[in-house]
Formats: C-alpha cells, sequence, structure tokens
C-alpha cells in the first residue's frame, strides 16, 4: 500500500515537472524593435511604426516568430514563418518579416 502511494506521487511529480518543462519551453516572448537589422526597407518600417515587435516561441529546432505592429492606432500582425535559431540571432526583423509584408504595410502609410 505505501509502496503505490510513493508510485503514485513520484508519477504525479514527473508529469507536473514535464508540463512545467514543456510551458516554458513554449511560451511567447517579445523583442521590442528600435532599430533595423538590415536594410533600408527595414529602416523605414522603424521609423514609420508607433511601435513594432518581434514576437516569438522557441521550438526544438526552429524558432516560429511574427511581427506586431501599431501605426497610427492600427494593429497588424504578420504571418508566423519557422526560422532556424542562427538567422534570428543575426537577423531577427528580417528573419521574421518578409520583404513583400514589409513593403505591403509601408505602401498603408
Amino acid at each position: 500500500m505505501k509502496a503505490n502511494k510513493l508510485f503514485t506521487l513520484a508519477s504525479a511529480l514527473t508529469i507536473a515537472l514535464a508540463s512545467t518543462n514543456l510551458a516554458a519551453y513554449t511560451s511567447t516572448q517579445t523583442l521590442n524593435v528600435s532599430s533595423a537589422d538590415s536594410g533600408f526597407l527595414y529602416q523605414t518600417l522603424v521609423k514609420h511604426s508607433d511601435s513594432l515587435k518581434i514576437s516569438y516561441v522557441k521550438e526544438e529546432k526552429n524558432i516560429q516568430c511574427w511581427i506586431e505592429r501599431t501605426h497610427k492606432g492600427v494593429e497588424q500582425s504578420s504571418t508566423p514563418v519557422n526560422v532556424k535559431p542562427n538567422k534570428f540571432s543575426v537577423k531577427p526583423l528580417s528573419a521574421c518579416l518578409s520583404r513583400k509584408q514589409a513593403m505591403e504595410w509601408l505602401s498603408k502609410r
């Protein structure tokens, strides 16, 4: 009887720890963008945005990221993309936002 209680307690602790680790691993993080990492297009986007944030979730081998922008009170969000960690660490804005999307947002200023 005592062994069953210990086994049940150990199992519950293992599940709780696994759930905690998974939640920490998949939580969304954000970076505020105050300068562009590459190119005139992205510098212009930063300049013509009230706020620009990179939201991302670290996954096993990739980073899923998207851009959240506020311009003249209108909130915009890009489609999430999966990028390699090395690309994200060097140029996060251009890794997470396509040139096409950046140009579309700038055309509506």
